[in-house]
């Protein structure tokens, strides 16, 4: 597992502003809003682009295979649809993998796992049941655009 990014646990604001105080000042506070939003507006158009890609490689699997059976078309065609269908899922695949992260919701922990771990591990849409490799606890874990 790699790791991204640790929680600080200093008493000092992460701005220029110097807050000793143990709270986040304002433009901190703000401008991690604004980097959540930004996320999460990148993680919907990436799925959006991944799903037209997916809508893309139903149409080219479904067409070499109803023209191989209903023209009795060569096969060439058929295994041409086939591989450019398995080429396609391959990328949005690796691409989906590569621009995920995840956030542990016991400890807040951002951190990415291994692609095996990744692919086969229970998941919902917005989750994904991980190992936090901080706190070690398995939870359903946020996904997050990294």
């Amino acid at each position: 597992t790699f790791e991204l990014r640790n929680k600080t646990s200093s008493n000092t604001c992460n701005c220029s502003c110097n807050n000793q105080n143990g709270t986040n000042c304002y433009k901190t506070t703000i401008f991690s809003i604004f980097d959540k939003i930004k996320k999460t507006k990148k993680l919907k158009q990436l799925r959006i682009k991944l799903l037209l890609i997916g809508i893309s490689i139903d149409f080219i699997l479904w067409g070499s295979v109803l023209y191989f059976l209903f023209y009795q078309g060569n096969l060439i065609w058929l295994l041409l649809g086939i591989l450019i269908t398995v080429a396609l899922t391959w990328y949005i695949t690796i691409n989906y993998y590569h621009h995920t992260c995840y956030i542990c919701p016991h400890c807040s922990h951002q951190f990415k796992v291994s692609f095996s771990n990744w692919l086969f591990a229970r998941h919902t849409p917005n989750t994904r049941y991980l190992t936090c490799n901080k706190c070690h606890q398995k939870n359903y874990c946020i996904e997050e655009y990294y």
